[in-house]
């Protein structure tokens, strides 16, 4: 048995209830481990350490677990639990996953609405904060407001993605099961339907109409600033962003007036060559940025999904980090054990089909290839 497993049996079989306001040990080794195991997250490991307790705890030691959890600024285990899930389902590992039985598919789901709803919650809260902020003045600070609806955006994805897949396992109780559960319980199985779908997508229409505003005010500024005389930053900016915010809006917004139009196609015009220059550099920085700087799902962030073998999507799916860390001068040692973000990882995987991949960790060796499972690895060559 995973020695996970063996602890979280132990913790529920020598304690049988925890006292109030104590923290048995053997419960605080398994939280150590669920830590360590959320820190590099890794799916498999958190699946194995949280199933067991979750299918045979009852309520007053799922509470106290998920009070030493918070305790350590950690998401509850209903919450890991859903992550852990939506992660195999990500990776196609749907068939492959054991079947959950009623007290771990009710722990999920709650998860799930957690996750979807504390997700809600901060792009609510961050709408509102940027109501407030006057229009920007400067390309920079059109680019900060850009980046933060991009990422709302994606986390309005993940939102949605979250409560579809709660609404899937809801479907799945039972009438029987449902009938014998607590009231609490069946409210909130009633709650993941199709309407706790609707409100992510009302949520993800007010994003997209912002960033709809925030695209008319700057081409506004691009058209002025392309008319000035001297080409400086700003002005070289606006010959990429004047050509960018025109063909996007010209694929959303229907109601753009011949006028605006027109002052587009005088400011391109007026422009010469300089828009396909821009153009040409903005677009190339973009995909060096995201080759230098992108982690993937697989092989602790150096490989893409399996997905970007059967999917287009797939080619281009990375998490990007909020803010590019400088690079740090070349080093033997950085060369040789890389750390993340992987400034240089290209002279690590030139050849990445001809050499095998190893996942250490402290109880064994584990020798693999890409592609099959995803590894969190200390060493890669």
């Amino acid at each position: 048995m995973h020695r996970g497993l063996m602890l979280a049996c132990l913790v529920f079989t020598t304690t049988g209830s925890f006292g109030a306001g104590s923290v048995p040990p053997k419960l605080k080794s398994l939280v150590d481990q669920v830590e360590v195991a959320w820190d590099r997250q890794n799916p498999g490991l958190l699946w194995n350490l949280l199933e067991q307790p979750a299918r045979t705890w009852r309520k007053p030691q799922i509470t106290l677990l998920d009070e030493t959890l918070r305790d350590r600024e950690l998401p509850s285990s209903g919450q890991m639990l859903a992550d852990a899930r939506m992660s195999f389902v990500l990776q196609n590992f749907r068939g492959k996953m054991p079947e959950m039985n009623l007290q771990v598919r009710l722990l999920v789901i709650q998860g799930l609405q957690e996750r979807s709803t504390n997700i809600l919650k901060e792009v609510h809260d961050t709408l509102g904060e940027l109501a407030k902020q006057d229009s920007p003045r400067s390309f920079d600070q059109f680019e900060k407001r850009f980046w933060e609806l991009h990422i709302q955006i994606n986390r309005l994805v993940t939102a949605k993605r979250f409560r579809r897949y709660a609404v899937d396992q809801a479907a799945r109780v039972k009438g029987t099961a449902l009938a014998n559960l607590e009231p609490s319980r069946r409210d909130s199985l009633r709650n993941s339907d199709e309407a706790s779908v609707s409100e992510v997508l009302a949520l993800q229409a007010k994003v997209t109409e912002r960033d709809r505003q925030l695209r008319h005010a700057r081409l506004d500024y691009s058209i002025q600033r392309l008319g000035q005389d001297n080409l400086d930053k700003e002005k070289f900016k606006a010959a990429f962003a004047i050509r960018l915010d025109s063909d996007v809006l010209a694929r959303v917004d229907q109601t753009r007036n011949k006028t605006s139009q027109t002052k587009v196609k005088d400011a391109l015009t007026a422009a010469g060559d300089l828009p396909q220059k821009a153009t040409d550099f903005f677009v190339g920085l973009h995909w060096w940025l995201r080759g230098r700087y992108g982690n993937g799902a697989e092989v602790g962030g150096l490989a893409k999904s399996e997905a970007a073998l059967k999917f287009r999507d797939g080619l281009v799916w990375l998490n990007m980090p909020r803010q590019a860390k400088a690079a740090p001068a070349a080093s033997r040692g950085q060369l040789e054990f890389p750390g993340g973000p992987y400034h240089r990882r290209h002279h690590l995987l030139w050849a990445w089909e001809d050499r095998p991949v190893y996942a250490y960790s402290r109880s064994s060796n584990t020798k693999t290839s890409l592609g099959k499972n995803s590894y969190k690895m200390s060493s890669f060559w």
